[in-house]
């Protein structure tokens, strides 16, 4: 069965899976240990959330193309020194798609307006905020669990 979402998208359901297009997203942590996130309001839970920025794959986009289109239009930064540091399936029993984490080593502030507001919180407050249920989204969950722990790709 395909569906074809109120965003254009494409899913397709078949035996229990659903398929739809890879996404990525973008990690940028400032030199002080802040991290980027994007407030929005997810219609399918009816509440605002606080993640990283990111989307789907557009074209033939690549995962650093596609995280730093994300990041432009969703914080209106401009992320510079990609570095894709994993790609991560996050539901192997319902669905085929793969969510690539692109981190950013510096952004070019004030670009463009971005279409959701930013919040720039520390690592601890994040950590802890994940610990509270406050972020939730779990493409962010990693990134901040890989900044922590401070692994390279």
């Amino acid at each position: 069965m395909r569906l074809k979402l109120s965003n254009g998208v494409d899913y397709i359901e078949e035996e229990g899976i659903l398929r739809f297009p890879n996404s990525a997203v973008a990690v940028c942590v400032s030199d002080d240990g802040h991290l980027l996130l994007v407030r929005q309001f997810r219609q399918l839970h009816q509440r605002e959330t606080l993640e990283i920025p990111g989307g789907r794959q557009e074209g033939n986009e690549s995962e650093i193309e596609n995280a730093a289109r994300e990041l432009l239009e969703e914080a209106g930064v401009r992320g510079t020194r990609p570095e894709l540091i994993a790609s991560v399936d996050l539901d192997f029993s319902a669905s085929a798609h793969v969510t690539h984490v692109v981190k950013f080593h510096a952004v070019e502030e004030g670009c463009e307006d971005g279409r959701f507001e930013t919040v720039s919180v520390s690592l601890k407050r994040a950590m802890q905020m994940i610990a509270e249920g406050e972020i939730t989204h779990a493409p962010t969950i990693i990134a901040i669990t890989w900044e922590v722990l401070g692994w390279k790709a």
